[in-house]
């Protein structure tokens, strides 16, 4: 059933949770990967449903979603430089490139290989230099600049 809910951040001062995001997401899937971006108040979230949804971490609103893969997502970074792109990672073996402004892919590569029925693992970006750095459940490391 819709309607799970998907508790994000904790207060340093009081430890407690701060705000509560309504997830739209089903019994069957999760949240696998967050991210916040550097200048706005927005938080990005991936999902086992191949789904990103893109919260207002100010109201709790969701602002934004869709699919972006086609496995379940298990990383995405926000470039901390810019805040205009977002890279994701999938089990799918590819990571993707988006246009925060109007939610456009506009790169896509193949990286690793499946294991165990795991692709990409991690992405991120550096948050000075220009590149990103992948690892996967093939047990590598892949620096892209």
């Amino acid at each position: 059933s819709r309607g799970i809910n998907a508790e994000y951040g904790v207060s340093v001062s009081t430890g407690g949770v701060v705000r509560t995001l309504e997830s739209g997401m089903t019994e069957e899937g999760g949240v696998t990967a967050l991210d916040t971006h550097p200048s706005q108040p927005l938080l990005i979230a991936g999902y086992t449903d191949r789904e990103i949804r893109v919260f207002n971490i100010e109201d709790g609103t969701m602002v934004h979603h869709m699919i972006v893969h086609t496995d379940a997502i298990s990383s995405l970074s926000i470039d901390p430089m810019t805040g205009s792109t977002l890279i994701t990672a999938s089990h799918s073996l590819s990571i993707r490139t988006w246009k925060i402004e109007d939610w456009s892919c506009d790169h896509e590569e193949t990286a690793h290989q499946r294991r165990h029925d795991e692709g990409i693992l991690c992405v991120k970006f550096h948050p000075f230099l220009d590149f990103i750095a992948t690892s996967g459940a093939d047990s590598t490391v892949r620096v892209y600049g």
